[in-house]
């Protein structure tokens, strides 16, 4: 819904394309599926991450790029493999450590509202 109101309300010019809305609406959906009520683990964070890498980013978005810019899909997704080779354990580990922080933030937060 962000990506089509922003699109709608500030809007410069720019053309909207709805498969990228698409890709968006993926990514959060398998993000959900593999972490949502699970023990966030190094492990699981990096299948999810993969599994977004490869449906969304090497798969979706490619094909979204190959419509919007009629290039060929081998130069478009070479760059692009490289391009989350190397970010897949940026992702991976900026996942895990902040969803620590943030369940610990959540824990510590619920166990000082219970003292009151």
């Amino acid at each position: 819904m962000a990506d089509i109101f922003g699109m709608l309300i500030f809007s410069r010019g720019g053309a909207f394309f709805p498969g990228f809305t698409l890709s968006a609406f993926v990514s959060g959906f398998l993000y959900g599926i593999i972490l949502y009520q699970k023990k966030i683990t190094i492990k699981r964070c990096f299948f999810a991450v993969l599994t977004v890498v490869i449906s969304t980013s090497l798969v979706l978005n490619t094909i979204w790029l190959v419509i919007i810019t009629n290039k060929a899909a081998f130069v478009i997704l070479s760059a692009r493999i490289v391009k989350d080779l190397i970010m897949l354990p940026i992702q991976t580990f900026v996942i895990y450590y902040l969803w620590r922080a943030i369940e610990a933030t959540v824990k510590s937060t619920l166990i000082f509202n219970k003292t009151f």
